[in-house]
């Protein structure tokens, strides 16, 4: 079995590149309510982005569970150009990369070769890790 979740709620840095945004309190406190989530206690293995945000929504379960966390780079988000964006801006490109998953939002790659990138690396690690319960975790919220 396969759960699959989003990432806890960031504290948004226009400084830094979206893959470096850490958890806001509102994220912190989401990843404390995933620990004690009853229904996932019976996990085997984690994998994660690179991404900080996703490691550190699964910490706390993993740290509770005494499980490693894997890290996997081909389960990130849209890989995005390094150009920050008003929420306007970011907003825009967003909803149209989601209405033509052709279109290469950000300057990145476009929503289709993301879906296949994460396709690819869920299927390498069903392939290697069969009969696990296991987390994939790095969905985005639109």
């Amino acid at each position: 079995m396969i759960y699959f979740l989003r990432h806890c709620d960031t504290l948004k840095d226009p400084e830094k590149n979206a893959s470096l945004w850490e958890l806001s309190e509102i994220g912190k406190n989401q990843a404390i309510n995933i620990s004690i989530n009853e229904d996932l206690q019976d996990i085997d293995m984690i994998f994660v982005s690179k991404e900080i945000k996703t490691y550190l929504s699964i910490k706390p379960l993993a740290i509770k569970l005494n499980l490693d966390i894997f890290e996997i780079e081909d389960l990130g988000e849209v890989r995005r150009g390094d150009k920050f964006l008003t929420k306007d801006e970011f907003e825009f490109e967003k909803f149209r990369q989601l209405e033509d998953l052709d279109y290469p939002a950000f300057g990145g790659e476009t929503a289709n070769k993301a879906l296949l990138r994460f396709e690819n690396a869920v299927n390498k690690i069903t392939l290697e890790n069969p009969e696990k319960i296991f987390w994939l975790f790095q969905m985005e919220q639109y």
